[in-house]
């Protein structure tokens, strides 16, 4: 997983790790900076102009969408939703999680990736299908 994502890759992709790294690191009234010798350069997301967002929209937007798709995970996604929210979320370790759900940890990652998956993707494109549907179809 990267350092540092800018707002327009996460607005337009919202891959797994995207999700993962907003939880962690973005806050409700701004973005963090860019880490240490790289400079942020993004690239407009509409019209140059007047901007007529205040400077906390982007990153409140951004940070609920990602908690709207993890509490969609956590809702349709059953177990697999529930080690996401434990690990990303709460911070519960791997040895815990093996104890708590009785799977090795192989396992718990490939669910974990799976519910992170069925949440991810463009915002215009939510998933239609319901999460059984979708580990029937899913490959890695």
């Amino acid at each position: 997983m990267q350092e540092w994502y800018s707002p327009g890759k996460v607005l337009k992709h919202y891959y797994p790790e995207h999700i993962i790294w907003v939880i962690r690191n973005v806050y409700p009234t701004h973005w963090p900076p860019k880490p240490e010798g790289q400079s942020y350069i993004d690239k407009p997301l509409g019209k140059r102009g007047r901007n007529i967002h205040a400077s906390f929209e982007i990153p409140a937007g951004i940070l609920g969408e990602a908690w709207l798709r993890l509490n969609i995970c956590g809702e349709r996604c059953g177990l697999d939703g529930q080690l996401v929210i434990a690990r990303y979320v709460d911070g519960v370790l791997d040895e815990r999680l093996e104890g708590i759900s009785r799977l090795p940890i192989g396992q718990i990652n490939y669910y974990i990736r799976r519910a992170l998956k069925y949440v991810s993707g463009s915002n215009t494109r939510r998933r239609k299908r319901d999460y059984k549907e979708f580990c029937r179809h899913y490959r890695e």
